[in-house]
């Protein structure tokens, strides 16, 4: 309304100015410029048009009012400049500044011409004034022409600019000035990050700048790494879910490989097979073994070279082959070859050449009689004397083994020969005229029932009179029964002829006294002491004498130290006959050595052997030795191992030496008692080797006595005709025979091969 009021004002004004040119005679007079449009346009009312002289006349007469131009100005530079015309009047200016010309009058706010007054120059005059800030006035109230309140809408296209990326690039229309919308080819995507006045996190939706939400459908790379539902490929063919946005880091449903990756492995002889990963990250099928060497690693291959040689050659790593090697074991001779050889002291032998390109053995003419243990067909040695034999060609059929010092390799001889009664055998290779290193056994049994047993061997001989230490010498002691002499080479090359010495000696027999315990009761008893105890070795020997159908059946001590309880336990000789409740089987007889539970645990060491071969009333000698140290045990017959057993010996530290009584006869249970004889007991500190028990044996011993016999019972107290109830043992301990007033023949003599004699006693006298 302010716009039409301010219109309607200056068309008026218009209007009242052209009347008042046309209709009045105008009369400028300097000054008039000062006074204001509103008061000139108040005053329209009061002109006379009808007086106004619009037509200058000048009288000749009048007076005059210039001379100049600027004595005409009236002060209105709306208005034009005034002039001085002919007759020195002031006469209007013939134009006037165009409407909106800037002028200044002495009044507030900012001026222009309009209608030649100068006038405060508003919004809605007509007139674009930039010094009232004025781009345009269009003096309408239209806010969509372009200009509105005074202002053009734009005049650029940034003027356009609404802030919103999404919507496309707005444009100004230069001509109207208006403010064009983008264009459907410059809309933005929806997702496209944005932002506008409110929105710093923005996306284009629809052409609209909106706010960026998890599940709007697009990723807001911000704040937002996907959207839900979302999956991506992973891993080897796995997915990763989209989690509130966010991918879960957590590789689902993957494969066993990355496609197009591949795999190899070995394969036949330093090949190798290649599989390759397929776009379902799964191996496919593993290819064709491909850059196979010739050979397997390590393998080796032989081929012959020379007489039965050969050649080897190794496969490398590389599965090639090295070079073949240097020709290995050449053979001696080509196969079925001949010669003439000698094997040691043997000569004129035959040697062919084997199938492997060796010389075979060297033969010699067979010895079919004495070269294999045959009863019917070996030299017997019956007779004290000279034998003449060879060991040439005889086959290696006797290695007993006893020692690494005591065997032998070559071929053997073997003899036979028998004994009715206890007889001291020498044999020795001493007159072997041609020395080689010899090997001599003695070995009992019959070979074609039972295998032989080895009573005696001979390296290197003891008898002073051979003349070479490497010849062979035996003498020892032996007990009825058969047995055989094989004479043997130290090495398979000690082979020749020899002269075997071979005699029997019957020992010495004499007169000697013993106990004879026939009735119940019948039994000798020594106190504990300190001759009947030992620590980690001991040999226990006897003569005895058996009355086997008086036995009655169950456990019979022969000689012990055996208490009432397990710690006064400690040795026994004894015999188990008929029932196997006792320490050894039934019907054996045998040594029992007790511990005494020294170390809390009772430990029993048990050496026996059948009863049923043993002579019935004839005299045939025991021994039993234990060695706690080396945990070993044997018993002997007639000096001849019957059976031998181990043992550990920290089972068995010592004997428990307890406080119990030496018994013959019986021990503290009384029953069943012994019948038969004792004579000879004897007790060593050590023990005894085979040898040394059959050495000694048959002899009986005298002052000075052995050193390590610490016990000895030699029963030489009382012959038949003398009544004593005393045993005295060496050194002197008395015993005391229990049942000897009763019975009165305890005491007994006779003739037996156990003397003092040179014969019985070693070093043997010669043959």
């Amino acid at each position: 309304m302010q716009r039409l009021n301010v219109f309607l004002y200056f068309f008026l004004s218009i209007i009242f100015i052209l009347v008042e040119s046309c209709t009045a005679k105008f009369e400028y007079k300097p000054g008039d410029a000062e006074e204001d449009f509103e008061t000139d346009f108040e005053q329209t009312d009061k002109v006379d048009l009808d007086s106004m002289d619009l037509y200058d006349s000048t009288d000749e007469n009048e007076e005059i009012q210039c001379t100049s131009p600027l004595e005409c100005q009236d002060g209105n530079e709306c208005n034009g400049e005034e002039k001085c015309n002919r007759n020195g009047k002031c006469a209007p200016a013939d134009f006037s500044p165009p409407d909106g010309t800037y002028c200044e009058i002495n009044s507030p706010g900012i001026k222009i011409c309009f209608n030649e007054r100068c006038v405060t120059s508003i919004c809605g005059d007509g007139i674009t004034d930039p010094r009232n800030g004025e781009t345009c006035d269009d003096q309408n109230n239209d806010p969509s022409d372009g200009c509105d309140e005074c202002q053009l809408e734009c005049q650029n296209d940034e003027d356009c600019n609404d802030g919103d990326i999404c919507n496309g690039i707005e444009k100004c229309d230069l001509s109207s000035h208006r403010c064009l919308p983008g264009g459907v080819e410059d809309y933005q995507p929806d997702g496209i990050s944005c932002t506008k006045p409110g929105i710093n996190n923005g996306i284009c939706l629809s052409h609209t700048c909106v706010e960026s939400r998890c599940g709007d459908g697009f990723v807001d790379s911000n704040r937002e790494e996907c959207e839900m539902d979302e999956v991506r490929a992973c891993g080897n063919c796995g997915i990763e879910r989209c989690q509130s946005c966010h991918w879960s880091g957590n590789c689902e449903n993957q494969g066993i490989c990355s496609p197009g990756s591949t795999d190899s492995k070995s394969c036949g002889n330093c090949g190798t097979q290649i599989r390759t990963c397929n776009s379902s990250c799964q191996w496919d099928s593993w290819g064709s073994c491909t850059g196979e060497g010739v050979c397997t690693p390590h393998a080796t291959e032989q081929r012959n070279c020379g007489y039965c040689g050969y050649q080897t050659r190794r496969c490398l790593e590389n599965c090639q082959w090295e070079i073949w090697s240097e020709c290995q074991n050449p053979g001696e001779c080509l196969p079925g070859d001949a010669r003439v050889c000698s094997i040691g002291q043997c000569t004129g032998g035959t040697q062919t050449c084997n199938d492997s390109c060796q010389w075979g053995e060297c033969f010699f003419v067979s010895h079919a009689n004495d070269d294999t243990c045959n009863a019917s067909t070996n030299p017997q040695l019956d007779y004290n004397g000279i034998h003449y034999g060879s060991t040439c060609g005889a086959h290696n059929d006797y290695n007993p083994g006893i020692t690494p010092s005591c065997q032998g390799e070559g071929g053997e001889v073997a003899y036979r020969f028998s004994l009715n009664n206890f007889y001291i055998v020498s044999a020795d290779l001493c007159n072997t005229s041609s020395a080689w290193d010899t090997v001599m056994y003695i070995l009992k049994g019959n070979c074609s029932s039972s295998p032989l047993s080895l009573i005696e061997c001979n390296d290197n001989g003891f008898n002073p009179s051979c003349s070479q230490p490497v010849l062979s010498s035996i003498k020892t002691i032996l007990d009825p029964g058969d047995y055989y002499l094989i004479v043997d080479g130290r090495s398979s090359s000690d082979q020749g002829p020899f002269t075997l010495n071979f005699s029997e000696i019957s020992p010495s027999s004499c007169t000697d006294n013993f106990l004879v315990f026939d009735a119940p009761g019948d039994s000798v008893t020594f106190s504990d002491n300190d001759n009947f105890s030992f620590n980690t070795a001991f040999t226990m020997e006897a003569w005895l004498k058996l009355q086997r159908g008086a036995l009655s059946n169950g456990r019979i001590q022969i000689i012990g130290k055996w208490g009432t309880s397990a710690g006064e336990n400690e040795y026994s000789m004894e015999i188990q006959k008929g029932s196997s409740s006792g320490e050894i089987p039934a019907d054996t007889i045998g040594c029992v050595f007790d511990d005494g539970a020294i170390d809390g645990s009772e430990t029993k060491v048990k050496v026996y052997f059948p009863i049923s071969g043993l002579p019935d009333d004839t005299w045939f000698y025991i021994a039993c030795v234990i060695n706690t140290n080396f945990g070993q045990a044997r018993i002997l017959l007639n000096g001849q191992i019957k059976y031998e057993t181990t043992f550990s010996p920290d089972d068995f530290p010592q004997f428990r030496n307890g406080p119990s009584d030496l018994k013959f006869g019986e021990s503290y249970w009384t029953s069943p008692h012994f019948v038969g004889s004792i004579n000879e007991v004897r007790f060593w500190n050590r023990a005894r080797t085979d040898k040394e028990i059959r050495d000694n044996m048959l002899c009986k011993f005298n002052s000075p006595y052995p050193s390590d016999l610490q016990a000895y019972f030699p029963f030489d107290e009382g012959p038949p005709s003398i009544t004593t109830n005393e045993v005295t043992h060496v050194p002197p301990i008395i015993g005391t025979i229990t049942n000897e007033a009763a019975s009165g023949d305890m005491w007994a003599n006779e003739t037996i091969k156990v003397c003092s004699d040179t014969h019985n006693c070693p070093p043997f006298p010669p043959p």
